[in-house]
């Protein structure tokens, strides 16, 4: 459920009750979004090959898209 709104880099609650509703999201982009965060991606530099993490933060507060 969403229970929090951006706007221009504003986070806070929704506006009214009507507006916090809960948005039907299908199963494959769940499991989709988990496989992100185990995804990592390798960058060259030199010899030297370095490993990040393609999700920095994925905490129950973080945004799912960031």
């Amino acid at each position: 459920m969403v229970d929090e709104r951006c706007c221009r880099g504003d986070r806070s609650a929704p506006k009214s009750e009507a507006s916090n509703a809960a948005v039907a999201v299908q199963r494959h982009v769940v499991d989709r979004i988990h496989a992100l965060k185990n995804k990592t991606v390798s960058v060259r530099v030199g010899k030297a090959v370095r490993k990040y993490n393609v999700v920095k933060y994925d905490g129950p507060n973080d945004l799912v898209f960031q």
